[in-house]
């Protein structure tokens, strides 16, 4: 019962967050050409033309670079996994005899285990090929968003009672442009989080600084944990060309982060934010177990639509009173 349940969120979830999310990136631009007296259907035109222009000029000339990238990506991993194999088994047979069957056991159970969640991981890529096809709804939702999104507050807010209307509409705008502002900040962080990463895999002349880097900036969407998770692929790569030099690249990640921490997000978000950092992890938690990588890149915003409507519903239930 609650599978099918979990399925259908993640398949409307997906389509609606990624349309919310470029409309929150072009709606500045469609604001602007409004303003140089265009209207507002053909600003929108405009934007998709320059969308669809920017798009397959990224098909033509990055795209080839990443699918290189990927393919030296996945031999550099196998030659890593023999590294790291024979590294261990090295170790393991300077130990005595009933210490090595238990190391070899042992060895055996993590490689099946790695294999077993890798499988799993492609299962659940395939899995997320049924939900790519709710994408093709994204154009059609970005131009509502971008065209409509006044008239539907205006049409949701005639539907209630007048009693209810100004509190309903203060709470609709407000969370509407806190989660704009939200979206943007974010992006923005990741990006410039993502090229100081890559300035740091430049110096220390790491392979496939293109995919590390954007694997860098996915990552730090989700906080606390994402940076993390997005710094161990190159600490692997590092350690295998010169394990004396990784612990210099985590100093340098740690550093890069603590700028994002202490000078980046204050000056970004300012103090708009304001969530405990307990209720972040717990959400993370909770979201992932739920669902899966989506669930914590989505934790955040939807524990702002939570924080942001509080208010809301206690003033509504003093209004009731």
């Amino acid at each position: 019962m609650i599978e099918p349940i979990r399925h259908l969120a993640i398949k409307l979830m997906i389509p609606l967050a990624l349309a919310f999310l470029i409309a929150c990136l072009l709606k500045p631009i469609m604001n602007q050409l409004i303003k140089w007296s265009i209207p507002k259907y053909y600003s929108v035109a405009i934007i998709y033309v320059s969308v669809i222009l920017i798009f397959s000029l990224f098909v033509m000339v990055i795209y080839p670079v990443l699918v290189e990238q990927i393919e030296l990506l996945i031999k550099e991993v196998q030659t890593l996994s023999n590294h790291y194999s024979d590294t261990i088994n090295m170790w393991v047979r300077r130990l005595p005899q009933t210490l090595q069957d238990d190391g070899k056991q042992f060895t055996e159970a993590i490689e099946s285990r790695v294999i077993l969640w890798i499988e799993d991981r492609l299962t659940l890529s395939f899995t997320y090929i049924d939900y790519l096809i709710s994408l093709f709804a994204i154009p059609i939702l970005v131009h509502y968003f971008l065209i409509d999104s006044e008239v539907f507050i205006k049409t949701c807010l005639k539907r209630l009672s007048p009693l209810y209307r100004e509190e309903v509409y203060k709470w609709m705008t407000d969370l509407y442009h806190y989660l704009i502002q939200y979206v943007r900040s974010q992006i923005l962080l990741s990006i410039i989080v993502g090229v100081l990463t890559g300035v740091v895999y430049f110096l220390f002349q790491l392979p496939h600084k293109l995919m590390l880097m954007l694997f860098m900036m996915i990552m730090n969407l989700i906080p606390f944990i994402g940076p993390l998770l997005g710094g161990l692929p190159a600490a692997f790569m590092m350690a295998a060309q010169d394990s004396r030099r990784v612990i210099y690249l985590i100093i340098a990640l740690v550093i890069v982060q603590i700028i994002e921490s202490q000078l980046l997000s204050p000056i970004i978000f300012g103090r708009r934010l304001l969530i405990h950092p307990v209720a972040i992890i717990v959400s993370l938690i909770i979201f992932q177990e739920w669902f899966g990588f989506i669930g914590m890149v989505f934790a955040v915003p939807i524990l702002i639509v939570i924080k942001r409507s509080w208010p809301f519903v206690k003033r509504l239930i003093w209004i009731d009173r």
